[in-house]
């Protein structure tokens, strides 16, 4: 991997600071999201991980943060 790939994880660390995000999930799991740190807790609860870099692997917890990441684009579109 070169310096400029990134990792599902770092994207997903770089997503969870977004405010849109917060809102996003506030939303979509009716739970208060205020933080970054709120974020990732949300996330890595929804997607069954203890931590985000386990979602560099390939399975069905990587196939929900996709899924979810998805969600928050076509929302972010409306």
């Amino acid at each position: 991997m070169t310096k400029r790939q990134m990792t599902i994880a770092s994207f997903c660390a770089m997503t969870c600071a977004e405010g849109g995000f917060h809102r996003f999930l506030e939303l979509t799991f009716n739970e208060q999201c205020p933080t970054k740190e709120v974020a990732a807790q949300i996330v890595t609860y929804h997607c069954g991980v203890e931590s985000r870099r386990e979602l560099n692997e390939e399975g069905p917890e990587q196939e929900k943060w996709l899924a979810l990441q998805e969600n928050y684009k076509d929302w972010l579109r409306r």
